[in-house]
């Protein structure tokens, strides 16, 4: 009897058991920060490539923004004043110039708008004059802010006199009609173009960007940004920036006894911008 209670009390071999213990919990934790590392690493290359997916629609939307923020559009109108003989006139010849000017008769001769791109450059305000038949379909701004839809533009053209028409005795009332159509509000289709994003002054061909972009008339332009869909990833990412365009006088309409003339911008106004972003998983 005392000899297996002995045996029971005895502590030989605890060290070798003990060992293996600890041999095993090494084992299993070294496993599971194995799976973890790996694990982790494919994460890190996902977001990689979300993360690049983001970076181009981000960059391409501050790029368009900050451009359009530089530049503006100026329109001029003016209208020749033509002065006429009155055939029933009775004025003697000998009346005085001022006298012979109030007989005539004035008739008004409405130009074409002249449209011009305003933008700054080292300080300086530089100048173009748009060819809208060129521009149109060519640059979405433009194409939009010519659109029926949006502008009077169309309508401003309707009313100047072709070389053999009559002209009119009265100035156009489409000479004094706003921009942007007042009333009921319309909008545009939407118009697509890719943007080209650049890393430094590399072109990444490989992060293509899509926009789409629509006006209204009241001059709210809405920008949207997306990854293309030959992107091949988990997750795509989308920008909208809303801009709004309102015109501002330059001078006010001014008339000399051959001209009437009027200026005015269409420019972004900065209030009324909005970024949403979302994450199409």
């Amino acid at each position: 009897m005392y000899s297996v209670c002995k045996k029971l009390k005895s502590n030989n071999g605890a060290t070798l058991m003990l060992a293996l213990l600890f041999f095993i919990v090494c084992a299993v934790t070294g496993s599971m920060i194995l799976l973890s590392a790996t694990v982790a690493t494919g994460g890190l290359d996902g977001m990689r490539e979300r993360d690049q997916n983001f970076y181009a629609v981000r960059s391409a939307a501050k790029f368009v923004e900050e451009r359009l923020k530089k530049e503006s559009i100026e329109v001029t109108e003016e209208i020749d004043i033509i002065l006429v003989e009155d055939d029933d006139s009775d004025a003697e010849e000998d009346d005085e110039t001022e006298d012979e000017d109030e007989e005539k008769e004035k008739q008004y001769d409405y130009k074409e708008p002249k449209v011009e791109r305003v933008y700054k450059s080292g300080g300086t305000e530089v100048r173009n004059e748009i060819d809208p038949d060129s521009a149109l379909g060519n640059d979405i701004l433009y194409t939009l802010l010519f659109n029926e839809n949006v502008s009077n533009y169309n309508t401003k053209l309707r009313a100047v006199v072709e070389e053999d028409d009559e002209l009119p005795n009265s100035p156009p009332k489409e000479f004094y009609d706003p921009w942007f159509i007042e009333g009921e509000k319309k909008e545009t289709d939407e118009f697509e173009y890719m943007v080209k994003v650049f890393d430094g002054a590399e072109e990444k061909r490989d992060l293509k960007v899509k926009m789409t972009a629509k006006m209204d008339s009241r001059g709210n332009l809405t920008l949207t940004f997306k990854n293309d869909d030959s992107v091949d990833t988990r997750n795509k990412y989308e920008i909208k920036l809303k801009m709004k365009y309102e015109e501002k006088n330059v001078s006010s309409p001014s008339e000399t006894s051959d001209k009437i003339e009027r200026k005015y911008r269409l420019e972004y106004n900065s209030t009324s911008l909005e970024k949403v972003i979302t994450t199409e998983e």
